[in-house]
């Protein structure tokens, strides 16, 4: 798949590893394809909808993906640190070992997702709800959950600190739901 020069609004079922669409602006659907080690890095992809399909390991840094809707696809290992991901939906994606640091996810939703051993290290999680996910191991160090919402999740060894807010006591968090406190890190 050639990138250069072209003016392009969707992807649909394209078969491609390492593509370069570094700095992009304008796609509004990658549905139906396998996107994997690709660069999609300080691209513009507001109102973007992925679905069914697979962009394990790519990397989405520094992206504007407000309002954006993702269903059924493969996310695993992907670097959405510095992004902006107001507002969107997850559903059923496999989010297992992201990086989603120092982004933010204000009022976004996340349904019936994988997110094991996900980092949300410095995330913004204001207005965020996670419902029927597994959190199992993932990093919540040194970011406020006060308005984040859990609904029937796994959050089994799921790490915070001491400068982590929590919507729950900590000892709930400890005793009950299993988190793992690091104290200072």
């Amino acid at each position: 798949m050639t990138t250069q020069n072209t003016m392009f609004t969707a992807i649909k079922k394209q078969n491609e590893n390492r593509i370069n669409l570094r700095n992009m602006e304008n796609i509004r659907l990658i549905s139906a394809s396998r996107l994997e080690n690709s660069s999609f890095d300080n691209s513009m992809l507001d109102k973007i909808n992925i679905r069914h399909s697979d962009l394990n390991e790519s990397d989405l840094r520094k992206c504007n993906m407000k309002y954006a809707k993702h269903n059924n696809s493969n996310y695993e290992g992907v670097d959405f640190t510095w992004s902006n991901l107001t507002r969107n939906k997850f559903k059923r994606i496999n989010l297992k070992d992201v990086t989603l640091e120092c982004t933010n996810l204000e009022d976004s939703s996340f349904d019936e997702c994988e997110l094991a051993a996900t980092s949300f290290r410095w995330a913004n999680l204001n207005g965020v709800t996670f419902k029927s996910c597994n959190l199992a191991g993932c990093d919540f160090s040194n970011v406020d959950l006060t308005n984040t919402v859990f609904i029937n999740c796994n959050l089994k060894g799921a790490i915070f600190n001491i400068n982590t807010r929590m919507p729950f006591q900590k000892d709930n968090a400890i005793n009950k739901l299993g988190m793992d406190f690091v104290g200072i890190q």
